[in-house]
């Protein structure tokens, strides 16, 4: 317990020691009952109905049904994302950055930029480059991709310009912690709403690209981000992380699970919840309107199967270090426990490798937020991989 909040290092795995795969956790206490019933009544919330030994069977099998070793990994890593990416849809061509410097300023006591890139041909993204006050540019420094949550202001909110005034994680980063964040908008976002178009609704992008997805661009317009941090003379090209809330915390996920150059990621509240753990809410990821994450999962859903779960996409991103943060009162994502089993899952992947510390859980009795304790936890996290100490 610290400061009201409950962590889960799953390298101990504290409470849930005892009950890795059991039907239900520990009882609850009063309060964390009474704040449960109080945000989601209809959840249920110490329940599942996942077959978790099941699937932690097909994970460490490869397709011919040879069992995984950390030998054979790589193949099995394969094996995944081919599934996933039969699902995202295919990848624009490669254009240049053209990158720009729009303007420059002083705020927070820090060094402003605002500036633009090439994502694809004709498209550009804005996004805002914060550098610290004492930063030597003349010498090169690890950098962080922050990706914001589902907020009309797009990239105003992580740098504390705009929408909820504690979700300024890469301004806290920054200012607090001396890293030179990139927070850009994405799809749909703050500057980058199609004339015409509501914030969120992806019509206008599927009307260019029928075959594509949003789990697609998220993850094109994150690689496309690092390219851009990689081009900065002052970036150390070896030491990106990514840290992002809700929706921004989905693209975290993706974002690592595929780019092997972000080094460490930290999510808050990440949108992925196991897509069979509750069908009804997997098919918000394959909704009609508004925000359309992934069409084709849709046809899956509807018959109450997947051809790949969240819990494979995390899997991809070992032997990487990782940090998921949750809320047991979340309120929009339902189901902690089927969040805390899926990382156990994953967690065993990590063991297999040889890597077992690498993945971790930070749950939190907050609700769907991205506290500052949680933000000093994941900073931990990202210091001991882009800041490690020097060798004895």
């Amino acid at each position: 317990m610290l400061d009201g909040l409950v962590v889960v290092p799953l390298a101990s795995l504290l409470v849930f020691t005892a009950c890795a795969l059991a039907d239900e956790l520990p009882a609850p206490s009063p309060v964390h009952t009474h704040m449960l019933n109080g945000l989601c009544p209809a959840c249920p919330i110490w329940t599942t109905t996942v077959d978790y030994a099941k699937l932690e069977q097909e994970l460490f099998a490869l397709a011919d049904g040879t069992a995984v070793t950390a030998e054979n990994w790589p193949q099995k890593r394969t094996e995944i994302k081919q599934r996933l990416l039969a699902t995202f849809g295919p990848f624009p061509e490669k254009v240049p950055l053209e990158p720009q410097v729009l303007s420059e300023d002083t705020y927070q006591g820090l060094t402003r930029r605002k500036v633009s890139y090439q994502v694809e041909t004709g498209e550009r993204v804005l996004a805002w480059l914060l550098i610290p006050a004492a930063c030597d540019l003349t010498k090169r420094h690890p950098a962080i991709l922050c990706a914001h949550q589902t907020i009309d202001v797009g990239k105003d909110e992580p740098i504390g310009a705009g929408g909820m005034p504690n979700l300024d994680y890469a301004l806290q980063m920054t200012r607090d912690h001396g890293y030179l964040t990139l927070t850009p908008d994405y799809p749909t976002a703050g500057e980058r709403i199609a004339p015409g178009m509501k914030p969120y609704y992806t019509d206008d992008f599927y009307r260019q690209h029928p075959e594509w997805s949003m789990f697609g661009k998220s993850l094109w317009d994150s690689m496309r981000a690092v390219d851009y941090l990689q081009s900065l003379p002052f970036v150390d090209p070896d030491k990106i992380g990514m840290v992002g809330h809700s929706l921004g915390g989905c693209a975290t996920a993706i974002a690592c699970a595929f780019d092997d150059r972000i080094k460490v990621g930290v999510e808050s509240c990440g949108g992925l919840q196991l897509f069979q753990a509750n069908w009804q809410y997997a098919l918000e990821y394959s909704r009609i309107e508004w925000y359309i994450y992934c069409p084709a999962l849709r046809p899956y859903f509807l018959k109450k199967t997947t051809p790949w779960d969240v819990h494979e996409l995390y899997a991809l991103i070992a032997p990487r270090s990782y940090m998921q943060t949750g809320a047991f009162n979340d309120g929009v994502n339902p189901n902690p426990l089927d969040k805390v089993k899926a990382a156990l899952l994953v967690r065993r992947v990590y063991k297999l490798l040889g890597v077992e510390d690498n993945f971790n859980l930070y749950m939190h009795h907050g609700t769907h937020n991205f506290p500052s304790v949680a933000v000093e936890q994941g900073v931990r996290v990202l210091d001991r991989v882009l800041r490690p100490p020097p060798a004895p």
